[in-house]
């Protein structure tokens, strides 16, 4: 939504901690082509990198089947360039910077526990 308040933070599953410029690389660097037909979002979005606003969510979004994950921490600068995007997916960013430079960023891995069916008690 256009008005929401910019988060101070942004979330993104990692393979490793500390984790490599290969986890922050955008679909259009690791070589993966656009699903066709594709929204006029997802093609400007194509070279961006996908964050989620709470560590949950970016595990949600990964769809991960292991009972554990690595969550990379970013902090969000006034000068990199994030934007809320694919509104449908609730608390979703796309940042547009280099793999390296969102690397750098990294002030965080923290080891998240998932909700597994019948863990909920």
């Amino acid at each position: 939504m256009p008005n929401e308040p910019r988060p101070n933070r942004l979330y993104r599953v990692v393979r490793t901690n500390p984790p490599s410029a290969a986890d922050f690389r955008s679909y259009k660097e690791v070589g993966i082509a656009l699903r066709f037909p594709t929204s006029a979002e997802a093609e400007r979005c194509y070279d961006g990198v996908s964050f989620s606003d709470t560590p949950e969510r970016a595990a949600a979004a990964a769809r991960l089947t292991t009972p554990t994950c690595l969550v990379a921490t970013i902090p969000i600068a006034d000068d990199l360039p994030v934007e809320r995007t694919f509104l449908h997916r609730t608390g979703h960013y796309t940042v547009w910077a280099e793999s390296t430079e969102l690397l750098e960023l990294v002030d965080g891995v923290q080891l998240l526990k998932l909700q597994t069916q019948g863990s909920e008690h």
